[in-house]
């Protein structure tokens, strides 16, 4: 009874019951003897996430299409690396689906080899590594030497499509972000002494403090946000930091004139450069925050699902539906359409996996076993897709696995 209150009703395996204020507590187990405990808990959920993968591997050895895969890589808050990888397949059914297959731990180096080694591995694990089709990736300088690995290793079986001509995808959230890196280009120079500046203060503790004081001194500041840093190839990440760091522009005025090693200050002209950069950075933010799909679709995906033929006769198509019903009368086009509609223009789906793992390993609970988080995440999104896991995560509930599985 405890295990299916917890999973149907959605709420997060990883947390002790605490609705609120008012928690239910542990100790309940010694009055009631049905009561779960721990170990049996945890060793339930390993038999629904066994049952759930046989399911999911049944249904891609069972698709008329070859796999799609997205992959992507994080960094918890313990700096502990970790890869994700989606299937995306049309089942027998004729029904797109995106299915999570790993979401592991990935030891040192994260290169190119080292990523298509463990990819390769969660393939042969799922049994699918003769029916990919295709894998879509972001712009880390890893990924095209990953991609060449597993064109080779694919190529050994003779497993791939043409060669593996239409194997790498690149991701078309990529496209927007080329255009904005060459016009970060321009303010390069304010950049680089933004990032330098808050390196320098982030540097050490007595830095921390000394640009507190100023903080103090100059007053007006809403403190709210601290300092961020950027990551250069992602520049939705660049907008933050110099969002942030606009913010504290007298306050870095102030430590410039208080330190004397503190000789990265930005220029008025910086600072009017960063200002038109941070207001450029944010149409973009703005446009693709509001075009984001909760369910990690993208707007490609919708129209094909519901594209038009004909407006006058076919004002909602479902493509699936439309070479499923063909698929007697043109059998080898319906099978090429179930490849190619499977194909992700993004790393929408890996990354979404990203946000979730980032709620379940916080600073509070980072002591979680690897193979425990990608338990709870691989099930949930095995038993509720990729549209509700947002809503799983509540910082109202405890950590279930905190002090009882690391």
């Amino acid at each position: 009874m405890c295990l299916q209150f917890l999973l149907i009703y959605k709420f997060a395996t990883a947390y002790i019951f605490y609705i609120g204020s008012r928690r239910i507590d542990v100790n309940v187990a010694t009055l009631n003897s049905n009561f779960l405990v721990v170990n049996t808990v945890v060793s339930n959920l390993w038999g629904i996430h066994d049952e759930e993968k046989v399911k999911v591997k049944n249904a891609m050895h069972k698709a008329n299409s070859r796999t799609c895969l997205t992959s992507d890589c994080w960094t918890c808050i313990t700096q502990e690396g970790y890869i994700c990888v989606t299937a995306h397949f049309v089942d027998s059914n004729w029904k797109l689906n995106s299915k999570i297959l790993a979401f592991s731990k990935l030891d040192p180096p994260h290169g190119g080899h080292e990523m298509a080694k463990k990819i390769f591995e969660i393939l042969l694990d799922c049994g699918i590594d003769r029916k990919v089709f295709s894998i879509t990736l972001d712009n880390a300088s890893a990924n095209d030497t990953m991609v060449n690995f597993m064109k080779a290793q694919f190529n050994l079986q003779n497993s791939l499509i043409c060669n593996g001509s239409y194997f790498h995808v690149r991701c078309s959230a990529l496209i927007p972000n080329l255009i904005v890196q060459e016009g970060l280009g321009v303010a390069s120079g304010a950049l680089k002494t933004i990032r330098e500046s808050i390196k320098y203060v982030r540097g050490s503790k007595a830095r921390k403090i000394a640009f507190k004081e100023c903080v103090l001194q100059v007053r007006g500041i809403d403190t709210k946000v601290g300092l961020r840093m950027d990551v250069p190839t992602r520049w939705n990440s660049t907008y933050v930091m110099l969002d942030s760091a606009i913010k504290y522009k007298r306050a870095f005025g102030c430590l410039a004139i208080r330190d004397r090693n503190y000789v990265h200050c930005p220029s008025d002209d910086e600072w009017n450069r960063a200002a038109r950069m941070c207001e450029f950075l944010k149409e973009y933010v703005d446009y693709l925050s509001q075009n984001a799909t909760a369910n990690g679709k993208s707007e490609l995906d919708l129209y094909l699902e519901e594209g038009n033929l004909d407006p006058k006769f076919h004002e909602k198509l479902d493509v699936l539906a439309y070479w499923r019903d063909r698929h007697d009368r043109y059998p080898n086009l319906s099978r090429m359409a179930c490849d190619v509609l499977s194909i992700p223009i993004t790393t929408v789906a890996s990354e979404s996996a990203f946000s979730l793992g980032s709620r379940v390993l916080t600073k509070y609970r980072s002591t979680i076993l690897p193979e425990n988080v990608e338990l709870l995440i691989l099930t949930q999104n095995w038993l509720h897709g990729f549209e509700e896991l947002g809503n799983f995560y509540n910082e109202n509930f405890l950590i279930y696995f905190y002090n009882n599985s690391s």
